[in-house]
This record gives C-alpha cells, sequence and structure tokens, in this order.
C-alpha cells in the first residue's frame, strides 16, 4: 500500500484554537464514562442491560444529564449494530441527547453528539431533523462553552424556511449566489463561522486536477484584475469579473478556446416555468376540475427551484393540467438561455405541470459565442460540470465563509481543523461521507464521536466534527 504525503495536528493544538471548546473539556467528560456500569455493558454489546440500568437511574433522579446521554449512546450504537432499526435508534437517541443538553448546556460532549446525529440523519427525510427542533436547542449556552466545529455545524443544518429565501432573494440579483441567499436568508449561519475561529485551519491540496483538454471544464478565477476573453471569427471581448465555468473548445500551451453562454447575443423570449421557480408565489385548487387561483410573484426566477418550458411545446389536458408527456420535451435547456437573465412575469397562476401550476418568464435566448482565454494562471481545470459549477459556487461564497475561507474551499482544499459542515462545499463527490454513510462509520473513542472517510484519493479522519488527519495518496 503506498499513500502520499501524511499531515496530523495534535488535537490539543485544535482545541487551544476553539475548534473544540475550551481545552481537555471534551477529553475530560469522557473519561468520566470510563467506571460506568452502563458504559461498560453498552461497550459488550448488551444494550437491553445498559438501558435498563439507565432508565432504574433516570426513574431515580430524570436530572441525571450524564444518564442520558449515556441512553442516547447505547441507542446510537444498537442502531449501528440491528440495522433494521437503524432509523428509530438513530431518532431515539437524537431524544436523549436533547434531554442531556437542556439540563446541562455546558456539556461539549452532548453538543457534539448532536451534531453528529444531525448530520447522520440529513440524508433521509424519515430521520431529518426538523428546523423547529434545532431552533430549541440552548445555541447560546452551546457557544458561550463549546464554540467550534460542533457548534458550526448544527448552526448549518437550520436551513432556511422558503419564506426567509423568498425575503432573502428580493433585491438580490438574478445570478446571486446561493451562498449570498443563505447568509441573507440564515444569518446565524455567518455568525457562526465567525464564532468559530476558523483562523487556524492548516489547509492541504486534495484534489487531483484533470488536464485542459476539449470537452473538459474550466474555471476562470479572476485575481487582481479582470481576466480578458478574445474575439475569435468577430465576436465581442469581454472580461470575466467573477468566478465562472466554461467548457472548454481547444486547449494548447498559450490559450483556451471555448463557446460562451455570458454576453452573448440575445433574442427576448417567452416561457413557463413552475409556480416554484417564482419565489413567494402561492396558490390552491378549487372546484372539481381542482383549477389552479394564485397569483405569481414577479421577480427573480429561481433555477433551482424549476426548469423553464416552451409554452408552444406543451399540450393541455382538460381544464387544468398540462399532458404530461409533453413536459419533458418542452423543457428548455439551461445552455440556450443568457445567464440571469430568466424573470418572473407575475399575475395569474396558470395550468398545472402534475402537481405545481405554471408561471410566465421572460429569458434572453443566448447566441453563444466563441472567445478565448490564456491557459495560464487563469484558473483551474474541473472534473466534472457538476463540479465546476461547485466550484464557482464556493468561490462566490465570501458573504458566508468570508474571503479567505472561499478561496481554500472553491480550490477543494481539506484542512486540518476544517469544520465537517465545510467540507461538502470544497469536495465535488461526498459519497459515503454524509447521512448514513458516516453513521456505520462512526465509533465513541473516549468519549467523543469519530469517523473516517475516503473522498477521492484521500482518508480524512474527523473527530467531533473537525478534520484531525487526512492522508494523500492510492490506498
Amino acid at each position: 500500500m503506498r499513500r502520499g504525503p501524511l499531515f496530523v495536528v495534535a488535537l490539543c493544538s485544535l482545541a487551544c484554537g476553539g475548534l473544540f471548546g475550551p481545552p481537555d473539556k471534551v477529553e475530560v467528560e469522557g473519561r468520566v464514562d470510563e467506571g460506568d456500569p452502563a458504559e461498560q455493558m453498552r461497550l459488550k454489546g448488551d444494550y437491553a442491560g445498559a438501558e435498563a440500568d439507565l432508565r432504574r437511574r433516570l426513574q431515580a433522579n430524570p436530572q441525571d444529564a450524564r444518564a442520558w446521554r449515556l441512553l442516547g449512546d447505547v441507542n446510537f450504537t444498537r442502531g449501528q449494530y440491528y440495522q433494521q432499526k437503524w432509523k428509530d435508534n438513530l431518532l431515539w437517541a437524537w431524544e436523549a441527547y436533547t434531554g442531556a443538553i437542556a439540563i446541562d448546556p455546558t456539556s461539549c460532549l452532548t453538543w457534539g453528539r448532536l451534531a453528529f446525529v444531525a448530520a447522520a440523519a440529513s440524508e433521509n427525510p424519515q430521520t431529518a431533523i426538523s428546523r423547529e427542533a434545532l431552533d430549541e436547542l440552548p445555541f447560546e449556552d452551546g457557544w458561550a462553552h463549546c464554540a467550534g466545529a460542533t457548534m458550526l455545524d448544527l448552526e448549518f443544518r437550520r436551513q432556511p424556511t422558503d419564506a426567509e429565501r423568498a425575503a432573502a432573494r428580493r433585491g438580490k440579483p438574478n445570478d446571486a449566489s446561493e451562498a449570498t441567499l443563505l447568509a441573507a436568508a440564515a444569518p446565524w449561519m455567518p455568525a457562526a463561522v465567525q464564532n468559530a475561529g476558523l483562523t487556524n485551519v492548516q489547509w492541504q491540496e486534495v484534489l487531483p486536477r484533470p488536464a485542459v483538454a476539449p470537452g473538459g471544464w474550466f474555471v476562470v478565477f479572476p485575481q487582481d484584475k479582470p481576466v480578458v476573453a478574445g474575439s475569435i471569427d468577430g465576436s465581442k471581448p469581454r472580461s470575466f469579473t467573477y468566478p465562472e465555468w466554461i467548457t472548454v473548445g481547444s486547449a494548447n500551451n498559450t490559450r483556451i478556446t471555448f463557446l460562451d453562454r455570458r454576453f452573448p447575443e440575445r433574442v427576448p423570449a417567452v416561457a413557463l416555468t413552475r409556480a416554484p421557480g417564482c419565489p413567494g408565489t402561492r396558490w390552491e385548487l378549487r372546484g372539481s376540475d381542482r383549477i389552479p387561483v394564485g397569483n405569481c410573484v414577479a421577480g427573480p426566477q429561481d433555477p433551482r427551484a424549476s426548469e423553464i418550458y416552451d409554452g408552444t411545446q406543451l399540450l393541455p389536458a382538460g381544464k387544468a393540467h398540462f399532458h404530461q408527456p409533453s413536459i419533458a420535451g418542452a423543457t428548455i435547456s439551461w445552455d440556450t438561455v443568457a445567464e440571469g437573465s430568466v424573470s418572473c412575469l407575475g399575475g395569474p397562476v396558470g395550468r398545472m405541470f402534475v402537481d405545481t401550476p405554471s408561471c410566465q418568464v421572460a429569458y434572453d435566448r443566448a447566441i453563444p459565442q466563441r472567445r478565448w482565454i490564456a491557459a495560464e494562471n487563469t484558473g483551474l481545470a474541473a472534473l466534472t460540470r457538476e463540479h465546476a459549477q461547485l466550484m464557482v459556487e464556493a468561490a462566490r461564497s465570501q458573504d458566508l465563509f468570508g474571503d479567505e475561507i472561499a478561496t481554500h474551499l472553491s480550490r477543494g482544499r481539506i484542512g486540518l481543523g476544517m469544520p465537517y459542515a465545510l467540507v461538502g462545499w470544497s469536495q465535488p463527490d461526498l459519497t459515503g461521507c454524509k447521512g448514513r454513510g458516516i453513521y456505520q462509520k462512526a465509533r465513541i473513542d473516549a468519549g467523543a464521536i469519530e469517523f473516517q472517510c475516503v473522498i477521492g484519493t484521500t482518508t480524512v479522519d474527523f473527530r467531533e466534527m473537525t478534520v484531525t488527519s487526512a492522508v494523500v495518496g492510492q490506498r
């Protein structure tokens, strides 16, 4: 087995930097459990015995925070071994941990448990912890005693509601980044980044970069000055003033050519979108024909909520619906749409796309032009189109993370001391490193939760939701 460079940082240095909370607090809490009879039974796999012991203790003293936490640990571990009941046990663990934190909101171990369970439960609708349940946690006490990656991870699980997102989108440009909208809709998220104190993260390059080749993807990163895209066959030159991705047409040592969808020749056009694509739109179904009634909200269209459709290709079905087989064929490719040009026109909602009504939008149909950029020092190749989009989104996340962290995330870097919540902003493939994937891998060691992920060619170790080591290379 051959591995690349190993970079490791001592846990005490991370603790001193604020990432695990006050120095040694987690370790001291964990040592208290070592001689506990219920903990000994849990380690031996006697979950029924451990639970019975803890239930007796809680009946005698319902305010025993450690017994509640240990009961959560029993459920947590049992769900890993009895996989047919993993969902139930994970949620029972959450209930026990919230009972513990209500009694002792200063316990960093319990906050770590809550952060991990919320992350492990997040990918399955049947287990995902609700925003309401997260809002009930005593965050102020948690931050006062355990500031760091665990608190940041929980704050990032508190996703904004549709109403908060719609309010944040008002007044923002059509092409506002997801991070900009999140920062406005969920101000607790950028505040968490500030509170977590991430200045000591030790960033490392971990992603292998493909060669720049025809048909590949390339992300342009303007640095101190705009990157100028030159003319080909009479097209108009233009400048990249913020990060964008392109599909490579041809490449050599000096320049990269591409078909440019931004600043193209434009042809105004009209289309339809599903009503959720016009944020804030509300409707109801009336009468025996279930005809939608409501008003589309004018403003920027949200491409994450809906595609746009050519109304001339949509066939009616009855009084209220479009003919379902015609919907897929009417989808307008985003490649033919001038970026940031789609806007909702307002007015009454229209016929239904299966279960949602339609709204009218205006957009500019793009006539792309060929341009070129210099090959050196203008950006980085991406692994896939989705990776290119992730890189751009991360590069435009300054409102959420600040300039320095956004730069590292956009380059796909992982750092010692990096909170788990940030990893998804930097890595294109987290298969096996989220949801049930991390639940099955986790273990409670010296009181704290640890797990390991293989991300691409990098093996990453986490403790209390924080990167503690990484190995780059072949396994």
